[in-house]
C-alpha cells in the first residue's frame, strides 16, 4: 500500500478557503480551488487572441512553497493534485482545501506524472529507479511498465503522456551525471497496450535531449520539447502508434530555463515551459503569448472542476492560474 502522511512543516506556506464542490470523473466530489497567496505574474501578449485565453483579470496564486525542485503536476480524478519534488525524493498530494500530504516517499526519483484513461497514475521514476510505473489509486498497487530496453536500463524517464486507447509515450533523456546514460541515445518511447516497448524517436541531431511531451486533442500529433535546442517539435502519430518524421514547430529563447514540460488545451494550443516562463503557441507554431512567473517553471497541467485551472510547478513552489480554456482530454 502507498504510504500517506499529513505533512506539517513551517517551510510550506499555505492558506485555504474551501469552496462548493462539483462532481468529477467517476462521481467523486471535486471541490474548486480558492486558496493561496496572490503572486505577481507578467503576461506578454504576442497576439490579441492570447487575451481570450488569459484575460487581464486572470487570477494567479502561489498555492504552496518551501520545496526543493517541483515537477510533474498531475490532476487526479478525485480532484486533488500530485506533484514531484525531485531532490526530496517525494511525491506530494495537494487538496483543494489546502491540505498537503506526502503521497509517496521514497518516490524512486519521480519526475513527470500523468493520469491514464482508467484514472491510474503514471510516473517517470527517472532519477533513482530509472523506470516507468503505474499506480492503481484505489488499491495502491504499483506496476512497473518499463525499466529496460534491449537488455539495458533506461536512461532517466522524464515525462509522460497516455492516450485513450492505452498507449503511453515517455521521454528518456539524461541530466546531470553522465553515468545515467545507459542507452545509446536519449530517445522517446512508446509502451503499447500489450506492454511492448518501442523506441519511436532516436534523433541526436534534431531531438538531442527530449523532455516534455503532449498530444493534440485528436491524438494525431505528438508534441515534444527539447532542453538542448529549446524547440517545440511535432510528430505525426501513425495508426500503430509509431511516429512520422518530426519537424521543428516553434523556438523558445531566453537565458534562464530550458524547454521542459508541456500540455495542450482543448483548442489545440500548446502550453510549454521553457526559458524564463511559459510559452503558448497556436497549433501551427505561431506564438500567442508568454507567462513570466516569479520562479522559472518546469512543468504544468490543466485541472480543476471546470478544466480551466492551470497548475504550474516552478522551482520551490506550486502555482495556480485561472485561464479561459480547458485542457485537452484524451479519453
Amino acid at each position: 500500500m502507498l504510504k500517506r502522511w499529513v505533512l506539517v512543516m513551517s517551510a510550506v506556506v499555505m492558506s485555504a478557503v474551501l469552496a462548493v464542490g462539483t462532481m468529477g470523473k467517476g462521481g467523486q466530489n471535486v471541490a474548486d480551488w480558492h486558496f493561496g497567496t496572490s503572486a505577481p505574474l507578467r503576461v506578454v501578449v504576442a497576439t490579441p487572441e492570447f487575451r481570450r485565453l488569459v484575460p487581464e483579470t486572470a487570477q494567479f496564486y502561489r498555492l504552496a512553497t518551501g520545496f526543493r525542485f517541483t515537477e510533474g503536476p498531475a490532476y487526479l480524478p478525485d480532484g486533488t493534485l500530485v506533484f514531484s519534488d525531485i531532490p526530496a525524493n517525494r511525491i506530494y498530494r495537494l487538496h483543494p482545501n489546502g491540505k498537503l500530504e506526502i503521497f509517496r516517499e521514497p518516490s524512486g526519483g519521480a519526475n513527470g506524472n500523468t493520469v491514464d484513461a482508467q484514472g491510474r497514475l503514471l510516473t517517470c521514476e527517472g532519477f533513482v529507479n530509472k523506470r516507468v510505473t503505474r499506480t492503481n489509486l484505489k488499491t495502491g498497487e504499483v506496476e512497473v511498465l518499463a525499466s529496460t530496453y534491449e537488455g539495458a536500463p533506461l536512461n532517466q524517464p522524464n515525462d509522460i503522456v497516455a492516450t485513450k486507447d492505452g498507449r503511453v509515450y515517455f521521454t528518456d533523456p539524461v541530466f546531470g551525471d553522465p553515468k545515467f546514460k545507459t542507452q545509446p541515445v536519449e530517445g522517446i518511447y512508446l509502451i503499447k497496450p500489450d506492454g511492448t516497448l518501442v523506441r519511436v524517436v532516436a534523433d541526436p541531431v534534431n531531438q538531442p535531449k527530449p523532455n516534455g511531451l503532449a498530444l493534440s486533442p485528436d491524438g494525431k500529433w505528438l508534441y515534444t520539447t527539447d532542453s538542448q535546442r529549446n524547440v517545440v517539435r511535432a510528430y505525426e502519430v501513425k495508426g500503430d502508434g509509431t511516429l512520422g518524421q518530426g519537424r521543428d514547430l516553434a523556438k523558445m529563447e531566453g537565458k534562464d530555463g530550458a524547454g521542459d514540460g508541456m500540455r495542450v488545451d482543448e483548442e489545440g494550443n500548446i502550453w510549454a515551459t521553457g526559458p524564463e516562463g511559459v510559452w503558448v503557441f497556436a497549433p501551427d507554431g505561431k506564438l500567442l503569448g508568454r507567462l513570466l512567473l516569479p520562479e522559472v517553471p518546469a512543468n504544468l497541467c490543466f485541472g480543476g472542476p471546470d478544466g480551466k485551472h492551470l497548475f504550474l510547478t516552478a522551482r520551490t513552489s506550486v502555482y495556480l492560474l485561472r485561464v479561459q480554456v480547458r485542457g485537452a482530454r484524451y479519453w
